[in-house]
């Protein structure tokens, strides 16, 4: 291969070194990090600023040793870019910020974060997206109020990076429950998993002085108070860091040897009752750290400042020159002379196409994100480089399309400018390429702005395929076509970039678009509704076809108005190629004063006589910059960017939707997934079926399989719907990756400042979001579905086991049956599964709504699980739940705290709208009705294999109900390893196990209680007492005659 290498220029000697991108983990386990204090922290004073900064320093320090400790030596920091507010001036001479931003940062600090929280929306063993931390974080360098500094990192890191979950419980949550029925007793206990017996106290957090620590009806009612605080200086257990991570002695995490597989927390029921060592040795950061050292150093610390201006990206073409290699060879030391002279303060980055290492992408990065001053060298070496012979076959549309994806995770607010370097135009392939509508919607949502030089054909008529697109963008282009003018022409361009890199004001003067709507078209389903924002100033819709279609075929309604063709209409050749059989780029415009006052737009194709109509139709709009705007943030993510179905893994879509952080409520999503004209839609729901986890936190997902191989592209729309289903009016305690406070006090689910009132936006509001990665899959006729798995609530009250109906992934039919099994111990369900009896049938419904059957209730305790089959393949078994026999009983050992009353569980699962399961019941093994969560309203769609159609925002259908019958308990209680329960009159009180005499002082891990004698019952309790023990006496007996052989384990 024939390279021009400038080994000079300028007098500068080239050095190159690779930069990876994004999150950096090395073969050695070493991790390079971003942590970013946000702008609007309050600035402190000098001295303050200087000593945060090492306490980041020291508090990430002490991270790394002990998370390379913690991991058994794997994992530890390698370096972490600290990137400070511009009003810092404590912290001179800073360099622009290269790894990272503020707003992709692995760490993010503000001041608007009042608990530390790490986002990770995938069900378990997958990276996550970041940890959020309060600005008081780093005050002090040892501990604060969420305990020692280094041990709270790890907790979040680890549920960021390894996908782990907690192994507490939670107060008011049904599945997670804080206190838990002990496996070896009756009774209840804190939710955890530790290898030594916990010491501690019970105390009332909301009136820590009250020394009787009562639980309410249900031990974890949102209303109880009562909270497990265990005594760190007496206690010797060193696990787990997921569950009690302030106490002194606890410093690792639960591995195979001191898991407690029968927790009911989320660690067990979303990782399939693995340790969290035996998670992280399967994560994919795991196998990369394959190589890690004997010992580690100390952490590189780079502090540095992010950019006010736009960023730059050079785009280089290494493939074939098609033009002059006199002309071709003018343009790198133009383009290295410019970098020297004008852009030593903006940070950019250098890649090339095509991807010689890797033929699935267009894109090679050759220098990552840096302030170009500091690393001129690098840019240089990559300017300077010359191909005269690579690949004749390149396209540069998805090379566009990636560096805006690359360009986008990024999140810079001040946008960028992109150069493009292209040596000659591509004429022969073009119908390969993506739609030229696409990529300008792409660079004018993400606020690019693209400049261009490209080298004319040899012997061929000057033909470009880029003018206009760097029209549409705002940019400059140059056509190099001989070598008199050449370098006016490159100085015309590189003057402008300049100009508008060295401006941030000049890409925010840019008029506001919002893409609010992206449809696939077909003659089913051949028009979209635009739904005009208030401060709309015009509306275009953007369609490509292999069709030559003029204006009359684009059917228009304003406001149900009478159609029209009175509109702007453009018809473009894709890329500058001639008319015949080419690619079509059409655009309507709807000016001010056609939509002034208007609520929407419908634009409609006429598909008849045509041969194919089938593609997507965008809508955008143009908003008044003088308008604040909503602020409406779309964060999209996937469980992977390769898919291969042969291993039976289907892609995961996560996208969420918030303003200030906080969810937006009465919100629908879906997305459309595109490969050229094959396209689905797919309704993402949050209503906790997996692959969603909880539902109403405003997290919406869905499973993905395409119906053949190929690169799809994912856009997610978010629409607020007339009828709204609401999310949670608050952020309950148990929010996804939520610390567990030190103090366990109430109130620690805010994640920021408003969230827990939730946002809202106007009826109809629209806006879509473009995945930045397309997605390859492979494999797919190697591929079968296997159904979700289920996640059950159990309802005391009403004895019923609820769960929704599973879905399966790449069809919307129901799973084709359940098999609903009980044991006497929960090892039985997870190790023999198959062999326990059958405890129930139910006819599945369909998917995402509530189930429920009901159940007897028994002596003993029993255990309940689930698994679902589709076309004979079976789910993963879901979370077991437990059946206490009745009476529940009470608390009474040094673990668990007194109680009043008799303690019931929740009442109802949570739903994502409409009401929960309501059960009428008879007698044990009668029928149960179901009533079902009402679905999203429909509009006709692209028939989709994968899901139900979108709704319109009008209309709601009727929900429909299942009937479920429950096959009686036939099962014989077992002689070792089960629960039994003491039968006791409703009337009877009992004096606690654990109230202390009047004469000594109550010792560690016992709460004190006045004696019950000098309380104003007292004297008409004896009483009771003596009818209770006659009763109690009574029962015994009898139980003891029917059971006499048998050995039974009782407890209370």
């Amino acid at each position: 291969m024939a390279i021009f290498r400038f080994s000079q220029i300028l007098g500068v000697v080239l050095t190159f070194v690779a930069v990876n991108e994004g999150f950096r983990l090395s073969r050695q386990g070493g991790y390079d990090l971003v942590l970013g204090v946000n702008t609007a922290a309050p600035v402190p004073p000098e001295n303050d600023q200087r000593r945060y900064v090492q306490n980041i320093k020291t508090s990430m320090q002490a991270f790394s040793n002990n998370l390379w400790r913690a991991t058994k030596r794997r994992f530890h920091i390698n370096s972490v870019e600290l990137i400070v507010p511009e009003t810092w001036t404590a912290i001179p001479g800073a360099e622009l910020a290269g790894m990272g931003s503020i707003d992709t940062a692995d760490f993010r600090v503000s001041d608007t974060v009042l608990y530390p929280y790490a986002k990770n929306t995938y069900l378990c063993g997958l990276p996550g997206d970041y940890v959020e931390l309060p600005f008081t974080f780093f005050q002090n360098t040892n501990a604060n109020e969420f305990g020692p500094i280094w041990k709270t990192l790890m907790v979040l890191f680890a549920r960021y990076r390894y996908g782990v979950w907690e192994e507490h419980g939670f107060i008011g949550d049904e599945l997670f429950p804080y206190f838990s029925l002990n496996e070896d007793s009756t009774t209840w206990e804190a939710t955890g998993c530790n290898n030594e017996p916990l010491v501690g106290k019970f105390i009332n957090v909301t009136d820590p002085d009250q020394k009787d620590c009562e639980m309410a009806a249900s031990p974890n009612s949102e209303m109880n108070a009562c909270r497990f605080i265990p005594d760190s200086v007496v206690n010797k257990a060193t696990t787990s860091l997921m569950h009690f991570h302030f106490m002194n002695s606890v410093v690792d995490f639960c591995d195979e040897n001191t898991h407690n597989k029968m927790a009911d927390n989320k660690q067990n029921a979303f990782c399939n009752q693995k340790s969290i060592m035996q998670v992280i040795r399967e994560s994919p950061d795991y196998a990369t750290a394959s190589n890690p050292p004997t010992q580690v150093g100390p952490v590189t610390f780079k502090t540095v400042k992010q950019s006010a201006n736009p960023l730059l990206y050079i785009l280089l073409d290494r493939g074939q020159i098609q033009g002059s290699y006199q002309l071709a060879n003018m343009i790198p030391p133009a383009l290295a002379q410019f970098l020297v002279n004008n852009f030593a303060n903006v940070v950019g980055a250098v890649g090339s196409f095509p991807n010689p290492d890797n033929p699935a992408v267009q894109l090679k990065q050759e220098v990552g994100w840096s302030q170009i001053g500091p690393n001129v060298d690098q840019f240089l070496q990559a300017v300077g480089e010359l191909r005269i012979d690579g690949p004749l076959r390149r396209d540069f549309t998805q090379a566009i399309m990636e560096t805006a994806g690359f360009i986008k995770s990024r999140g810079h607010a001040q946008g960028a400018v992109i150069l493009l370097v292209k040596y000659g135009a591509d004429l022969d392939n073009i119908n390969a390429t993506i739609p030229e509508n696409d990529v300008v919607l792409a660079l004018n949502d993400q606020k690019i702005i693209l400049h261009s030089i490209e080298l004319q054909i040899t012997g061929s008529p000057p033909a470009s395929n880029l003018a206009r697109l760097t029209e549409e963008t705002t940019g400059g282009f140059a056509m190099l076509t001989n070598i008199g003018d050449a370098n006016f022409v490159l100085n015309n361009v590189l003057n402008f970039l300049a100009r508008t890199l060295n401006s941030a004001d000049y890409i925010s003067d840019q008029a506001t678009r919002r893409t609010v709507v992206k449809q696939a078209i077909s003659s089913s389903s051949p028009g979209i509704q635009l739904v005009l924002p208030p401060d709309s100033l015009h509306a275009e819709v953007f369609y490509s076809s292999f069709e030559r279609l003029n204006a009359t075929n684009f059917i228009s309604q304003i406001d149900g108005a009478p159609p029209t063709t009175s509109v702007s209409f453009r018809r473009t050749v894709d890329w500058g190629a001639g008319e015949g059989n080419s690619r079509y780029s059409y655009r309507l415009r709807f000016s001010d004063a056609q939509i002034a006052g208007r609520s929407s737009v419908i634009v409609s194709l006429n598909c008849t006589g045509l041969q194919n109509c089938d593609g997507a139709m965008v809508g955008r709009v143009a908003l008044d910059k003088a308008v604040p705007d909503l602020g409406v943030k779309i964060e999209i993510t996937t469980s992977a960017n390769t898919v291969d179905l042969s291993r039976l893994a289907p892609l995961m879509i996560y996208a969420k939707a918030t303003i200030d952080g906080a969810p937006i409520e009465g919100m629908y999503a879906d997305a459309l997934i595109t490969n050229g004209a094959t396209s689905y839609e797919l309704v993402l729901n949050d209503d906790g079926s997996i692959p969603d986890i909880l539902s109403e936190d405003g997290i919406f997902s869905g499973y993905f399989v395409p119906t053949a191989d190929g690169d799809y592209r994912i856009t997610v729309r978010f629409m607020k719907r007339t009828t709204t289903r609401k999310v949670a009016t608050f952020i309950k305690e148990s929010s996804l990756g939520r610390l567990l406070p030190i103090d366990q006090g109430p109130g620690a689910g805010c994640e920021i400042t408003n969230n827990c009132t939730l946002k809202d936006v106007y009826n109809g509001f629209m806006q879509v979001e473009e995945y930045s990665t397309p997605i390859k899959f492979s494999n797919r006729n190697q591929y079968t579905a296997i159904p979700g798995k289920a996640i059950l609530l159990y309802n005391f009250i009403t004895r019923t086991l609820s769960w929704r109906s599973p879905r399966v992934p790449s069809t919307t039919s129901p799973v084709t049956s359940y098999e609903i099994r009980q044991a006497f111990s929960r090892l039985e369900l997870l190790n023999n599964f198959d062999g326990c009896e059958i405890a129930a049938t139910a006819v599945p419904v369909a998917p995402g709504e509530w189930q429920s059957t009901q159940h007897n209730i028994t002596l003993y305790s029993t255990y309940y699980a689930i698994k679902s089959t589709y076309n004979g393949v079976k789910s993963e078994i879901s979370n077991i739940r437990r059946f206490p026999g009745i009476p529940a009983p009470e608390p009474t050992d040094s673990t668990v705290p007194p109680t009043g009353s008799t303690p019931t569980g929740p009442t109802t699962p949570p739903t994502s709208a409409g009401t929960a399961p309501t059960t009428t019941t008879g007698n044990p093994g009668s029928t149960t009705t179901t009533t079902i969560d009402p679905t999203a309203p429909t509009v006709s769609t692209t028939p989709n294999p994968n899901t139900t159609p979108a709704p319109s925002p009008q209309t709601s259908p009727t929900a429909p109900t299942k009937t479920t019958t429950t096959t009686p308990f036939t099962g014989t209680p077992p002689t070792t390893d089960s629960t039994a329960i003491t039968i006791t009159a409703s009337t009877t009180t009992t004096t606690p196990n654990n109230t202390p005499s009047s004469s000594t002082t109550p010792a560690v891990g016992t709460t004190t209680k006045k004696p019950w004698v000098e309380t104003g019952a007292g004297i008409g309790t004896i009483v009771g007492i003596v009818a209770a023990v006659i009763l109690i006496a009574g029962v015994c007996l009898y139980i003891r005659r029917r059971k006499s052989g048998s050995r039974r384990i009782s407890g209370g």
